[in-house]
């Protein structure tokens, strides 16, 4: 099944010097949460199994640790599945491994003829990059205003 992996952002954010921790963890963990609700907004729901029943969608999950294929079961016929929330991740801290994963049969063959997962990893890396350089800035405007608390 696939999964999305973030070493790219916990490499670029580990490199950051930021005077609070909990910012970069917190823009890991709004890395997270756009990769995943992206995946959902992006998934097909032409499920081979359910046409139209949202299962595909409904079937992604974001665990940290491991990844989780919990997938949800078929609806009654002609019944759609609530896509799901996204995580709240609160636990969720940099250098954590965090698994954006979907259990559901199909996901495979449905990638193999869109590729929407393919486009999600691009969408995250960008963010990811985004996230960074907000970061980044705040680094700098944090290291300029002791500079000058200093020099006053």
């Amino acid at each position: 099944m696939p999964t999305i992996g973030l070493a790219k952002f916990i490499r670029e954010s580990e490199a950051i010097k930021v005077e609070g921790p909990e910012l970069v963890a917190e823009g890991f963990r709004e890395l997270v949460r756009f990769s995943f609700d992206r995946v959902v907004e992006n998934s097909p729901t032409a499920d081979p199994d359910a046409p139209g029943s949202g299962r595909l969608r409904a079937s992604w999950t974001a665990a940290a640790g491991a990844p989780d294929y919990e997938f949800a079961p078929l609806p009654a016929a002609g019944g759609r599945i609530p896509a799901p929330r996204t995580p709240a991740l609160a636990d969720v801290d940099l250098g954590d491994e965090v698994f954006i994963a979907n259990g559901s049969p199909c996901v495979s063959t449905v990638n193999d003829r869109t590729a929407f997962v393919d486009a999600n990893i691009e969408a995250t890396q960008a963010k990811a990059e985004e996230i960074a350089a907000r970061l980044s800035n705040r680094e700098i405007s944090g290291a300029r205003a002791i500079q000058r608390a200093k020099a006053a």
